[in-house]
């Protein structure tokens, strides 16, 4: 709903005779509008009338006045997206704002190419996300704002990566054969203890990321 403008204006008299002034009129001067509240923007016209004399022939002169364009207002401004990453797919780099008196429209680009579509983009990499508010016929445009998003690169898992490397130390004063096995995800390396000729069996579980040696068996 539009504000209620006070109007203020100057009137003015002239004719009277030598001595006389506005003073010496009847009635009480009283004025109509051709505008109507909350009415479009452009010039109108104030028409005097009430006042009467027997002396004078009271002529009236039209006044004029311009109602101007009010401000549009960004009533939610957009947020840059988070998170985002490469997927191969265009994404939308920011939500949508709210605006009063006009059109909330977006761009890539500062200077042109706005639109009522949020912007998207694929490639990774930074993004300007420009934005303003278009008046409409009785509203002016609001200043250009921006906002900067980011589309991270996809990190890729390479298989060659090395497993996780667990030591297990021997004791001392006895006969060692050191070995390195592949359990799971996870290469061992351990002392084979041998206090006696004989095999030994490795025994492990595996819990996530966490690799638990239980115990080594001879047998």
């Amino acid at each position: 709903m539009g504000q209620r403008t006070r109007l203020r204006f100057r009137v003015s008299f002239n004719g009277f005779v030598s001595g006389e002034d506005e003073s010496s009129l009847s009635g009480e001067l009283s004025f109509s509008f051709d505008y109507e509240e909350n009415g479009d923007v452009g010039e109108y016209s104030i028409t005097p009338s009430g006042l009467y004399s027997d002396n004078y022939d009271i002529r009236y002169v039209k006044g004029k006045f311009t109602v101007n364009k009010a401000p549009s207002k960004l009533t939610k401004a957009p947020e840059g997206r988070t998170g985002l990453i490469y997927d191969g797919k265009a994404q939308e780099l920011s939500t949508a704002g709210t605006a009063e008196g006009g059109t909330l429209k977006y761009s890539l680009k500062e200077k042109e190419g706005y639109s009522e579509d949020i912007p998207t983009a694929k490639e990774a990499g930074d993004y300007t996300v420009w934005y303003k508010v278009f008046g409409d016929g009785n509203h002016n445009d609001t200043d250009t704002e921006s906002l900067s998003v980011s589309i991270a690169e996809k990190k890729e898992e390479s298989a060659d990566e090395p497993k996780p490397e667990t030591v297990i130390t021997p004791s001392e004063n006895k006969a060692m054969d050191v070995r390195t096995e592949n359990v799971g995800d996870y290469r061992i390396t351990y002392a084979h203890q041998v206090p006696f000729p004989g095999k030994g069996k490795l025994t492990a579980e595996s819990f996530g990321l966490e690799l638990i040696v239980y115990m080594y068996i001879n047998i």
